[in-house]
């Protein structure tokens, strides 16, 4: 463990002495938001460290503990060993952002002791590591993952570097990093003033540069940089620090917030209100933007800030109890009239159940009538059930029975086989059996239609004239890209594989003139999405163009159904932005993990809310917004269906939609005119598109074969029109 923390790697012009501290933090100021309270407590001591982060969260909190909690706030400075006295004594009441990793010796003997309280995560994730400009990708494709650079590209790229990385002199691990995996590059330690300065005239003249920063810095904002991912972070490679032996990345660091352990006692709303503030690393990072860029102080740049985000910070401000602040005759006449508007409400309410009960009442009637056919239907022997629905009556039944005779011991049997049975969902044509055959065959062919067509059939679909034979891209040819035997890894060594391919999707399947896209804008827009993909061992930009083909193959198979062209526009978009940004873990890991995204997005299809808003955050500037002429209904139907498709490569979905699929497809039900089917069957091939991923040469060879894969091979209703075709799906 490092004595100082790299993140407090700040040069003297972030560094602010103590006296200097009002005027900086706007003391001197006027009031900043619109009827500010008058502060009176207090006052509330807050711990501010050297970096201008701790300055920004500062900022922030003495705004709004002063102007809507009424409370006086001094702002302290200290150094990492120097606030954990006064946090534990009361002298200093609050530290808004703690980084872990650099105070492993105090947290152990203030955290874990209890002597300072951990209140709960800031939300910023802190991570230190190497950077260069996001252009040098072009040449060296895979220096964001120096791991899978071939020699030759590793040695060019070392060489456009000069072989040096620009390191903080605050204690990083740079130089062991560099040793112990062996790599051919010097750690060279540098002021950060001097730092920038080299990073600004590297861009200037379009140079690579390879350099330490640190996440939320805002030269993450002002130029366009690009993470280096070195070998995996481990618990056990830490464990080697004070032997010189770490070789692997940087860990993410989770900022947390400390407080003096009777803060709260002494200071109900104030602690209440730190508690509940929450910031984002990119929200951080703009305010520091502003202040280091457009020249705008701390006070001033958080001032703005907060103005323009009224909606974020409302929900920090704690609920002032009203008999702390509200005089008594004030409160009864609001109570005398609160009673009388809820008596009207609620005699209003009275008088139309009483009107609606007659309503329910004649329904209830018509529903009896209709159960008492059904019922009639059943005890005539005609059970439309599946084996799975068989089984559950019947263990319905069993569960109910004190005592097991030996035609319950033969029911379970029954049971047993009805489960083993690998159709368990389909229907069960045996309970047919005593129909006379007439009916028999007109309820058969009603709810088993035979119109399925063979895999052979689809394969030969699929192996038929082809639209896209070969494509020249760069020094790489796509070989029959509208093939389901497509190979991804052949474009391996392109630098841009998903965005030139998705845009040859884009153009083979008419949508740039269906919807007047501008291909110069959708260029930009596909390869912007290309960076954003990480380089993950599975979830990167090679898995995202291998998705954009498989739905390109789909899409052929539809192009006699008349298949809407907006469905066709979001599934492309869907296949190209469906894992963007991918962390490379799942949404268990990010969940249990207590990872700033799960609290984001509550839990729920964590990594998929993800990829959907940063596509349409990307879409929404305009220099990316290919889809600009689209009418305002296009657009909401357009979003409405990506945002179902993405959502439903969540696995924890795999089971409702495939289920559904199956179910309709095999009863024959399956009417792609109905908006509610054609989303289900596109869900579907989204899904069989990021799933079969791993497994296509496996696939077309059972495909060949003409073996079972487990795919749907279903016959869906396509419109054609106003009448329906067939189609093989």
């Amino acid at each position: 463990p490092r004595a100082t923390g790299v993140h407090f790697a700040m040069s003297s012009r972030f560094w602010l002495p103590p006296l200097l501290l009002p005027l900086w933090l706007g003391l001197v100021h006027g009031a900043c938001l619109e009827d500010a309270e008058s502060a009176s407590g207090g006052p509330v001591t807050l711990v501010q460290g050297g970096w201008l982060g701790s300055e920004v969260d500062c900022a922030l909190a003495q705004i709004l503990l002063e102007e809507r909690v009424g409370v006086n706030v001094e702002v302290q400075a200290f150094g990492n060993d120097d606030k954990w006295p006064p946090l534990a004594d009361g002298s200093a009441q609050c530290d808004l952002e703690v980084w872990t990793t650099s105070e492993l010796a105090n947290f152990a003997a203030y955290i874990d002791t209890g002597k300072v309280l951990n209140v709960g995560l800031l939300g910023i994730v802190g991570r230190n590591g190497w950077y260069f400009p996001a252009y040098c990708l072009n040449s060296y494709p895979h220096a964001d993952n120096i791991q899978t650079m071939g020699a030759n590209e590793m040695a060019k790229f070392f060489a456009a570097v000069n072989h040096t990385v620009w390191t903080s002199p605050w204690g990083t691990y740079d130089a062991d990093i560099i040793r112990n995996n062996g790599w051919d590059l010097v750690a060279e330690v540098i002021e950060e003033t001097d730092l920038l300065t080299k990073v600004d005239a590297a861009f200037s003249h379009l140079e690579c540069i390879l350099f330490y920063l640190w996440t939320p810095h805002y030269y993450l904002k002002k130029h366009e940089l690009q993470r280096v991912t070195l070998p995996f972070y481990s618990d056990s490679c830490y464990e080697l620090a004070s032997s010189g032996g770490i070789y692997c990345d940087y860990p993410e660091e989770m900022l947390f917030k400390a407080e003096y352990p009777q803060f709260a006692a002494k200071f109900a709303r104030p602690a209440a209100m730190l508690k509940q503030l929450s910031l984002k690393s990119q929200q951080q990072i703009d305010i520091m933007y502003d202040v280091m860029t457009n020249n705008m102080s701390v006070y001033d740049a958080s001032c703005n800030w907060l103005r323009n985000n009224t909606l974020v910070w409302q929900s920090w401000i704690p609920a002032r109890h009203v008999s702390d602040s509200v005089p008594l005759e004030i409160i009864l006449p609001a109570v005398l009239g609160s009673a009388l508007v809820f008596i009207a409400v609620g005699a209003g309410a009275i008088a139309f159940l009483l009107f609606q009960r007659r309503r329910l009442r004649v329904a209830n009637m018509e529903l009896q009538r209709r159960l008492s056919v059904i019922l009639q239907v059943r005890e005539g022997g005609l059970k439309y059930a599946s084996l799975a629905e068989s089984a559950l009556q019947k263990l319905g039944i069993l569960l109910h029975k004190k005592t097991l005779d030996e035609q319950d011991l033969r029911d379970i049997e029954v049971v047993i086989q009805l489960i083993a049975e690998k159709k368990i969902y389909e229907f069960d044509s045996q309970q047919l059996a005593s129909v006379e055959e007439e009916t028999r065959n007109f309820l058969m062919y009603q709810i088993l239609p035979n119109q399925v067509l063979s895999m052979d059939s689809m394969v030969h679909h699929a192996t038929s004239a082809s639209t896209m034979h070969s494509y020249n891209i760069g020094t790489t040819f796509l070989t029959e890209l509208d093939l389901w035997n497509f190979d991804v890894f052949q474009l391996k060594a392109h630098n841009r594989p998903l965005s030139t391919v998705a845009l040859l999707v884009f153009k083979t399947h008419g949508l740039l003139e269906a919807f007047g896209i501008d291909e110069d804008i959708l260029t930009s827009f596909l390869q912007k999405a290309e960076d954003m993909y990480q380089a993950n061992p599975y979830h990167n930009r090679q898995h995202a163009t291998d998705v954009v083909q498989a739905i390109h193959w789909f899409l052929l198979k539809l192009e006699t159904a008349n298949f809407p062209a907006i469905d066709k526009l979001a599934m492309v978009f869907s296949a190209v932005c469906h894992d963007l940004g991918h962390p490379g873990v799942n949404n268990n890991f990010l969940v249990y993990s207590g990872n700033p995204l799960a609290l984001e997005y509550n839990d729920m299809s964590v990594l998929e809310q993800m990829h959907t808003s940063r596509a349409f955050q990307l879409l929404h500037q305009p220099e990316y917004n290919f889809l600009a002429n689209l009418s305002r209904q296009q657009f909401r139907t357009f979003r409405m269906l990506s945002i179902s498709l993405i959502f439903a490569t969540d696995m924890a979905k795999h089971m409702e939609i495939i289920s559904e699929f199956n179910t309709l497809s095999k009863l024959g039900q399956l009417d792609v005119c109905k908006d509610a089917h054609r989303l289900l069957l596109c869900k579907t091939l989204m899904k069989i598109a990021v799933d079969s991923s791993p497994r296509r040469e496996q696939l077309w060879t059972a495909m060949e074969d003409g073996t079972e894969v487990g795919w749907p091979r279903r016959t869906g209703v396509l419109c054609t029109g106003r009448r329906r075709a067939h189609t093989s799906v």
